[in-house]
């Protein structure tokens, strides 16, 4: 199982299984790190958001974003451009808000170089179940991540976002305004 809640999903239809909760890895190439260690604070700008406006999860969270988070991201930061990337937003009417740059179905390379240009890693998954796959991708790329409760599902981090070690892997908000704050907070410091 991949989280304890699955695990007791599991036991609980099929008792008498022996069950273990394996963690999820992603191997990082040293090729990303290296890049990631050149791509400075200064370099980077810019909040990226990954997901297809083919699933209705997506659609409720970055209607959040945009209509409650990002007007409290731009009080601290006014010039903050929100970068959408994934199938369908071309016709969603996002790219009507000012200061979202629409760009649709992005190649691998465009994603990594995204990932490696971008401020912060913007998730605020609001509903849906399993793993959020995007999440681990910018994990494994060090690009700082916020993210909601939802978001870390199956990570085995704590609900303050951190590994068994106690490394900060993600900051957690379930809030806009909380949200927002971590946003402002990583975006604006770059001892983070």
């Amino acid at each position: 199982a991949i989280s304890d809640k699955d695990r007791e999903r599991i036991l609980t239809r099929w008792p008498s299984l022996d069950v273990h909760l394996l963690g999820l890895f992603h191997p990082v190439p040293a090729s990303s790190l290296r890049s990631r260690a050149h791509s400075r604070f200064s370099a980077r700008s810019g909040l990226l958001f990954v997901g297809g406006a083919d699933n209705p999860t997506n659609i409720y969270s970055l209607y959040w974003l945009v209509h409650d988070i990002l007007p409290q991201v731009r009080k601290a930061v006014p010039s903050v451009i929100l970068h959408v990337a994934g199938f369908g937003w071309k016709v969603s009417g996002f790219e009507v808000h000012n200061g979202v740059h629409v760009l649709g179905v992005v190649s691998e390379s465009q994603l990594h170089g995204l990932l490696n240009s971008s401020l912060v890693f913007v998730s605020p998954v609001l509903a849906g179940t399993g793993v959020v796959t995007r999440n681990l991708r910018a994990f494994a790329s060090g690009i700082p991540v916020v993210t909601t409760t939802l978001g870390i599902h199956g990570y085995r981090l704590s609900q303050t976002g951190q590994d068994h070690r106690g490394a900060q892997v993600a900051m957690v908000a379930d809030t806009a305004s909380s949200f927002a704050q971590s946003v402002i907070t990583l975006y604006t410091s770059s001892d983070l």
